[in-house]
């Protein structure tokens, strides 16, 4: 995990839900977590393809807290290429 940290950097979380009012029904899906599926309020930024990639590679985030699960996203401050 080192070098995947040294080549972007630092990170940071960001919320995976979005409040725009678009309709794009391919951005509504539900999330697996702890056996539960988690929805948006209204949609996903990323589609089901790219937030499968982040689960994969540990980009996904989950917090818990008073019952709601917050799904986010790790930010870097870098691209894969280092840019």
């Amino acid at each position: 995990m080192l070098p995947y940290f040294e080549a972007r950097g630092p990170y940071r979380f960001q919320p995976l839900a979005t409040t725009s009012n678009d309709e794009r029904p391919n951005l509504r899906y539900s999330i697996k977590y702890k056996g539960q599926e988690i929805w948006p309020e209204k949609q996903w930024q990323w589609s089901e393809e790219r937030v499968k990639k982040a689960l994969d590679a540990n980009g996904i985030v989950f917090t818990e807290r008073s019952g709601k699960v917050t799904v986010s996203y790790k930010q870097y401050l870098r691209d894969e290429e280092g840019g």
